[in-house]
């Protein structure tokens, strides 16, 4: 049985960022390899300070004031995530720089990039490591459902880009604005367009490790989202209101775990997520993966749009392939139109999602053999 390496961005504390890793091991192993994350930390000192001086002395106010918070919601927080690691990721050894990596880097078969905005050069701060930089001379080296999570790079990086991108064997992507990316880049012409990995899993084979929330004693609107959530909390809060059901989020700080607003849980970790999406009557997202989720659990949903399409171009491509336009919400839209959410051919969607999610697992299929 070939070994396949995967590196990707596996252990930030994002639910997207672990359901994308997992998705990504366990449909090369559905193909009948056998399947290891590449245990290469990041960020690291490759990729620079990600916060100011203020941002992180916030962050860390933040951490200590939740600690406060009688019950300590935030340490069972990091709990469910260092349990969803150790349960469901098959990991290398630990590399924590690039030097590191390229001083033994591990030995595969096949060495596969991708499952997140893994080539966004705000991110990666040219660390080739994402491009597989490390990987022995001659090796077998693919990019699968890679992201740069923006439809153009800064001028300066280009000719980095255009180099790495034209050491891998093939090349897959997520976002068509993504093909035309390393299209323009590279001058190739056999960029593949592929569903996020999360997709490539059915809503079972997700449910078989979600777990479902069972402490909502009213139904409830799940908001997700930090880019729009003063707009969301007030439009779902108008809903719930006029229903009775209640409204919850994640991962905020103390001042949002006392708002009356919503109820804000602090504990959440990526499978109790999975689970808040799927039991929810309707969810507000301006997340790819909350709105990814949310098709997947045939859960009525908005996906929240800034007009801004750098951001929002991820999503809108994404609908558009589903012909789920009309989930689309403009942040300041005075009422959102609930039909919009309530009233969709969830079997139609369903048909849809399965063929794409067949093309894609060919085309991985594809990759990994040739």
């Amino acid at each position: 049985m070939k070994k396949v390496g995967i590196l990707t961005m596996h252990q930030v504390r994002n639910y997207g960022s672990f359901a994308q890793a997992y998705a990504t091991c366990r449909s090369i192993e559905n193909l009948g390899y056998e399947a290891e994350l590449i245990d290469y930390t990041y960020p690291n000192e490759a990729h620079g300070s990600k916060k100011s001086t203020i941002g992180k002395a916030l962050h860390f106010a933040n951490l200590v004031t939740k600690s406060l918070i009688p019950g300590r919601p935030h340490r069972r927080f990091e709990q469910h995530y260092r349990e969803a690691y150790k349960d469901y990721y098959k990991l290398s050894r630990a590399y924590s720089t690039r030097d590191e990596i390229m001083a033994d880097p591990p030995q595969y078969d096949i060495y596969v990039v991708g499952s997140d905005q893994v080539w966004n050069d705000r991110y990666i701060n040219n660390d080739d490591t994402f491009f597989l930089g490390f990987a022995p001379e001659n090796s077998k080296r693919i990019a699968f459902a890679s992201s740069f999570g923006k439809i153009r790079i800064d001028k300066c990086n280009e000719q980095f880009y255009m180099e790495k991108l034209n050491s891998f064997d093939r090349i897959a992507v997520r976002e068509t604005s993504g093909v035309k990316l390393v299209e323009d880049l590279t001058g190739r012409s056999d960029v593949k367009k592929v569903l996020d990995p999360t997709l490539l899993l059915n809503s079972e084979e997700w449910r078989e490790i979600s777990i479902p929330f069972d402490r909502a004693k009213r139904p409830y609107v799940f908001v997700y989202g930090s880019h729009c959530e003063k707009y969301m909390l007030s439009a779902a809060r108008k809903i719930a209101d006029q229903k009775g059901w209640d409204v919850y989020t994640v991962n905020g700080t103390i001042v949002d775990y006392y708002s009356k607003e919503a109820h804000c849980l602090l504990d959440i970790g990526p499978r109790e997520w999975m689970g808040l999406i799927d039991n929810a009557e309707l969810v507000f997202a301006c997340s790819f993966h909350g709105v990814a989720f949310s098709i997947q659990f045939n859960t009525p949903f908005f996906a929240l749009f800034k007009g801004d399409e750098q951001f929002d171009s991820r999503v809108s491509s994404f609908l558009t392939e589903l012909s789920l336009e009309k989930h689309r919400l403009l942040v300041g839209t005075a009422e959102p139109d609930l039909d919009n959410a309530f009233e969709e051919d969830w079997d139609r969607v369903n048909r849809t999602l399965n063929e794409k999610r067949k093309a894609s697992m060919e085309v991985l299929r594809e990759f990994l053999s040739c």
